[in-house]
């Protein structure tokens, strides 16, 4: 368009403000970016590798209690400031990055008691952000995967998850921790 800055080439953002939009967007894979806060009734899975731009806003799965899922070969981005109201979840083989900004949280009702999970195979890297589950179970950062990286976040096990739950809880073979607070009160903060 007679501008040197200009690239037919780049990436354009999605912009979604409704859960059919989202559902179309994450099917396609690419940049998702939610114009406001979103709620969905059901769990997602992202068809294609896909990034999505909380652009400050919530997004909310299901009151909390389902999941954001990237699938088998795919890799989940999300990046930002904003929160999500459920559970972002790599599937096997799966990548989930969060690359949070300054006031980034997820805020987990599952009754897995998960905010973020790695299944077999899957590779989480998180960069920032406060995790939250109020739910008893597992860990509130869980991973099973081929390896799990968290640095610079805060993990809250939640009130009705005192007993018999972890802050970050891993069997990944490769597991790295820098700068992680958990707030565990009587649960197990580090379970590797």
């Amino acid at each position: 368009f007679g501008n040197a800055d200009y690239d037919k080439d780049a990436a354009y953002p999605t912009v979604v403000s409704t859960a059919e939009e989202f559902d179309q967007a994450i099917a396609a894979g690419g940049i998702v970016q939610l114009a406001e806060d979103l709620t969905v009734d059901a769990s997602k899975t992202i068809g294609a590798d896909t990034t999505i731009d909380l652009q400050g806003n919530t997004l909310v799965v299901a009151e909390g209690t389902q999941s954001i899922k990237a699938a088998s070969g795919t890799t989940l981005t999300i990046e930002g400031d904003g929160a999500i109201d459920g559970v972002v979840y790599a599937d096997n083989g799966a990548a989930v990055v969060i690359n949070a900004g300054d006031d980034f949280s997820v805020n987990a009702s599952s009754s897995n008691g998960w905010a973020v999970y790695g299944a077999l195979g899957s590779r989480v890297a998180v960069h920032g952000g406060t995790y939250t589950s109020s739910q008893k179970g597992a860990g509130v950062i869980h991973a099973l995967g081929s390896s799990l990286s968290v640095e610079n976040a805060a993990v809250v096990v939640g009130s009705a998850s005192v007993m018999n739950s972890s802050g970050v809880y891993s069997n990944a073979p490769a597991t790295y921790l820098e700068n992680v607070q958990v707030q565990g009160g009587y649960s197990i903060a580090v379970d590797l």
